[in-house]
């Protein structure tokens, strides 16, 4: 579990640089970690967004249910702690490399 650090940046004539008091809460993530550091799998809940993503896969079926199972926890809890919770919306969004050789 991390909790993620916004930081707030002004721009524009007599901006001053960001103090350590604009340091602002940014959510929570969850996430399973490679040896290197980098997430192979993330759950980010910030604000009204719940965001799973996993940059390791070898076959869709797998990788889809538990994404699906990481959705449904999160509803589970959340809707114990807010009994009227809603889903306004849900997105799949599948990012992939390709080498093409033409």
């Amino acid at each position: 579990m991390n909790f993620p650090q916004v930081l707030q940046v002004q721009l524009g004539p007599g901006a001053t640089g960001p103090t350590a008091g604009e340091l602002l809460a940014g959510g929570v993530e969850f996430s399973f970690m490679r040896p290197d550091g980098t997430p192979a799998w993330i759950m980010r809940v910030d604000g009204g967004a719940v965001v799973v993503e996993c940059s390791r896969y070898t076959r869709w079926h797998s990788v889809f249910a538990q994404a699906t199972g990481y959705f449904r926890d999160f509803l589970r809890v959340a809707s114990g702690v807010k009994p009227d919770l809603t889903v306004a919306k849900h997105v799949l969004v599948v990012i992939d490399d390709f080498l093409w050789y033409g």
